[in-house]
Parts: structure tokens; sequence; C-alpha cells
């Protein structure tokens, strides 16, 4: 590389990267625009940011750079699908000391397992940078060059400044990439539930109608919105009561149904009745308190039980018919077989007494 690129104080890199972070919205779309800057400003060759993988302990890839040399594209390619664990090659190593790591030649060093590969790409020098936030280490920023380089202690104290810039930018971007994350998953599970949710504010009024709900209770959300709980989907004989447990439960704090499976009437905008099933949640850390509302509509389960009950009844009504017959039968039989048995005894009797047709009696 060019030595002069070397000579005289940087030319204040903060200020470029300041402008990168804070026009970035995520980690990935600041992550190669910053590589490319510091290996800019400092002659690498190659840069890459790896960020610890919590579930499994290593270090992956973020994102990686490099100038457009083809020889680098192999080093690249591999560098991509491989992992490191604590003390494993230049990023493992500085992740587990938590220091900055400069190595004149990788291709000598003991410690670097992509060695071969950076030979074959002509890389030689190599520093490992700490991404620190404010609970510790995050990942490790690497760059690599074609030279021979030795330490440079005030690029180094640099490089660690810039590497705790970067650091409190990931650590700021991953929050808020978990936070939108989970709120485009909640209300995604919202909007996709088969139950019907609705949430309400502690004045009864609707925030929020899903699908399942219109298409339930008949109202767009649009219509939903803004309107109470009680106008909307609880009968007009139990409007009051829902009210009262609502103030109720704001002035003492006490449920009445929170958090309970109930089984209750529903009414449709049409004004047709149906058998819901009723779970109420507050919303956590929400002040005022907010609810959720999850409804399912039971009414197949209802008629299948109704169906079932009536075919239990009629099951039973022909187990009755069926056990009289067969006593009705009984009878018959027991009524035949001892009509039977009277006659041969008749008979034998008579036989007996030497009546005319006896088989022992003698003509005189």
């Amino acid at each position: 590389m060019n030595a002069s690129r070397l000579e005289g104080p940087p030319r204040q890199p903060e200020y470029s990267l300041v402008r990168i972070l804070a026009e970035a919205g995520t980690v990935q779309d600041a992550a190669g625009r910053l590589l490319e800057r510091i290996a800019g400003e400092f002659g690498w060759a190659y840069g890459a940011l790896w960020l610890a993988d919590g579930g499994d302990a290593l270090l992956r890839m973020a994102e990686d750079w490099s100038d457009d040399d083809p020889a680098l594209h192999e080093f690249r390619r591999l560098s991509k699908h491989v992992t490191f664990n604590p003390g494993l090659g230049l990023p493992g190593r500085v992740w587990a000391s938590g220091e900055p790591a400069w190595i004149v030649d990788v291709v000598e060093d003991p410690n670097f397992p992509r060695a071969e590969i950076a030979r074959r790409a002509g890389l030689h020098g190599a520093v490992g940078l700490p991404v620190l936030g404010p609970t510790g280490m995050l990942g490790v920023m690497e760059f690599l060059t074609r030279d021979l380089r030795p330490m440079e202690p005030a690029q180094l104290d640099l490089l660690r400044t810039l590497g705790r810039q970067v650091g409190q930018y990931v650590a700021r971007a991953s929050a808020e990439e978990r936070l939108r994350a989970e709120e485009n998953v909640s209300a995604s599970i919202v909007r996709a539930a088969l139950d019907c949710v609705i949430t309400m504010d502690h004045e009864g009024r609707v925030l929020d109608f899903n699908p399942a709900a219109e298409e339930t209770f008949g109202y767009r959300r649009e219509e939903a919105v803004g309107r109470t709980v009680a106008e909307l989907v609880i009968p007009p004989a139990l409007r009051e009561a829902h009210r009262l447990a609502l103030g109720r439960y704001l002035q003492t704090g006490q449920p009445t149904i929170l958090n309970q499976r109930l089984a209750m009437t529903a009414v449709r905008a049409d004004g047709a009745t149906l058998p819901v099933e009723l779970t109420v949640t507050r919303i956590e850390d929400s002040e005022p308190p907010m609810f959720a509302g999850f409804l399912r509509d039971i009414s197949a389960r209802v008629r299948s039980e109704e169906e079932v009950t009536a075919l239990l009844a009629r099951e039973h009504e022909a187990r009755v018919r069926a056990e009289e017959a067969e006593r009705s039968r009984a009878r018959a039989e027991w009524s035949r077989a001892v009509e039977r048995a009277l006659g041969r005894g008749t008979e034998a009797n008579g036989r007996a007494a030497g009546g005319p047709h006896s088989p022992k009696e003698k003509e005189p």
C-alpha cells in the first residue's frame, strides 16, 4: 500500500461515522458503509463486522466489505460461512479479551484459521477491534490489508474510539429493531388471530378491532374505533353491569373478570345474539389502564353440544324402549313356558288316574 496513507493524523473519521450512524435505519444499513469508511480512512483492503449470537455464544458475520480486487472474493465467501468461539481466530480472541488485537502477518499467525485462504488472497496485516456497548461486548470489527503492517499505537487508539462509537450505535439500533420486531409480531398475531381481539381504553372505548372481530360482529374497524365496547358487542341487559365492573376496577384495582374464561352472550351489529367465550386481560405497563378482550364465537360448539345432548337423549329413549321390549318378550316367554308346564302337568295327572288314554290300561 501507499505508505503516505499512514503519515500524519487521520482526517477526523469520527465525524463521517456520526453522519453514517445518524442516517442509517438499521445495523445492516449502517454496517457496510461503516466498514468502507473506516477501511478507506486507514488503508485496509477488507473489513467485517462480527456480532455475538446470544443463543449459540458464537460470533457470526453481520456484514463485510472489500475493495474491488477479485482475489478477495474467495476470502469473503469463506468468511461469510464461518463462526468463532471465544478465543478462536482474530475475532474470537478480541471477543474473549475485550481488547484490540494487532497482527503483523496473519499468514504466520498460529491462531488465524483462515490463514491459507488469506495467503491466496494476498492479505497479511490485520487488526481486531472490540465493539463495546453499555452492557459489554457486542461483537468485533476486523480489518485486513495486503501489507505486513507493524502496530501503530496512535491508529489503534483512534480505532478503539471508533469501536466504542459503533458499539453504542449497535446497542441502540439492535434494541430498536427488537422493539419494532416485537411490535410487528404482536400486531401481525392480532391481525391474523382467528379469535376476535378488541382493545379498549380505561373508558371502555375501542382502540383496535381486528379482522376476526369485524367478521364476527359486522362492524368495520373504522366504525368500531372510538365507540364503547358496551354499545358494540354487549347486549343491552348487560351493559350497565359492564360499566359498573369497569368503574369498580378503576377505583379499587380489584379485578372481577380479568384473566378468566367466561361464557356469555354477545350481540352483532344486526342485533342478532351469539354465544361467545370471553377472556379480558390488562395490557402490561399501560397507564391509564388498557385492556384486551379475546372473544371466540362458540355457536358451532354450542350447536354441537346441543346435537350431542339430543343424540344422547334419543339413544337413552331407544335404549329404554329396547329394554322394555326385551322385558315384555321375556314376560311373554315366561307366560308361555308356564302355560306349557301347566298343560303337561294336567296330562300327566290324567294318565296317573287311569284314564281311558293311559298306555297301561288293558281291555277286560
